[in-house]
């Protein structure tokens, strides 16, 4: 966000200025969403799962094991402007939401860090594995057969101190930012959820600007976004190199029998997802996605 302010300060030659409000200071990634739809804030940074909450969770789905599965199709369906996701995306963030989104950014694939080896599915019975408060979330690890739990983050690493959670699921970078991640041995790359995140501003604000300096928004939002991307992958690869290089971490395998579990518990969620989506949206993506 700071490349972002000062590039909007370059390209309208001063005219549009960013003030700075370090993160937390006012507000969770959903609070400042909601400032930016109701044109108190002008621009944040947040997942877009945050961003959805806005208007009860009306992005909900993107959280949804399959929908991406590789950093290619992320690259092609949501960092894309063009892309099928990323047009939906947009749509529903403008019309349901009321805000522009400007560029898209990375928020990683979700992982499993535990601290009992598992190979099989034999082996995820009965391990507890602390999860985002999100029906996607908390479905998929139980259809695969481990036991998810909610806990607060600010919980999570005296739960996995004392034993009363076996593991966390969540990207690599929020697994060292949580400050759990030296509590935990093993690393699962599941990779069957993705976290999007994008550059928001108020809707209104942004269709009151000229042509002129609506590009420059834009423009100056996705050089910070691509910037954000490609710091953000690396800073995961070079995470996961340092602590499986320094021994903290182990890198599990993703074997055949946990994949056959994990596409178990994704099949019959895409089965259960009109209910708790909707049906139209469900349909319009099961449409767009890869089919093996």
């Amino acid at each position: 966000m700071d490349l972002f302010a000062e590039k909007l300060e370059e390209f309208s030659g001063g005219r549009i200025v960013g003030k700075k409000y370090i993160a937390g200071t006012i507000g969770s990634e959903e609070e400042m969403a909601e400032a930016v739809a109701m044109g108190d804030l002008g621009a944040t940074f947040a997942a877009d799962s945050m961003i959805g909450n806005c208007a009860n969770g009306v992005l909900g789905f993107l959280a949804m094991p399959g929908l991406v599965t590789s950093y290619d199709e992320v690259e092609e369906y949501i960092f894309n402007d063009d892309g099928w996701l990323s047009q939906i995306i947009s749509q529903i963030m403008e019309e349901r939401i009321g805000v522009k989104r400007l560029a898209a950014g990375d928020n990683d694939f979700r992982v499993l860090g535990v601290n009992k080896e598992i190979k099989t599915a034999e082996d995820a019975k009965g391990v507890k594995v602390r999860c985002g408060n999100a029906w996607s979330n908390l479905e998929f690890y139980e259809r695969s057969g481990f036991m998810p739990v909610v806990i607060a983050g600010s919980e999570t690493m005296s739960a996995l101190e004392q034993g009363t959670v076996d593991g966390a699921e969540n990207g690599l970078i929020n697994l060292r930012d949580g400050g759990y991640a030296t509590a935990l041995k093993y690393i699962l790359p599941v990779n069957y959820m993705y976290s999007p995140a994008s550059i928001i501003v108020n809707l209104d604000w942004f269709d009151s600007l000229s042509a002129e300096d609506q590009a420059i928004v834009t423009e100056a939002a996705k050089i910070a976004a691509r910037y954000e991307i490609d710091e953000n992958i690396k800073a995961s690869d070079d995470l996961m190199a340092e602590m499986t290089g320094n021994g903290t971490w182990i890198e599990l395998e993703m074997t055949d029998s946990l994949v056959a579990a994990f596409d178990a518990a994704t099949e019959s969620m895409w089965k259960d997802a009109p209910e708790k989506y909707g049906a139209d949206i469900v349909e319009t993506l099961l449409a767009n996605m890869p089919q093996d």
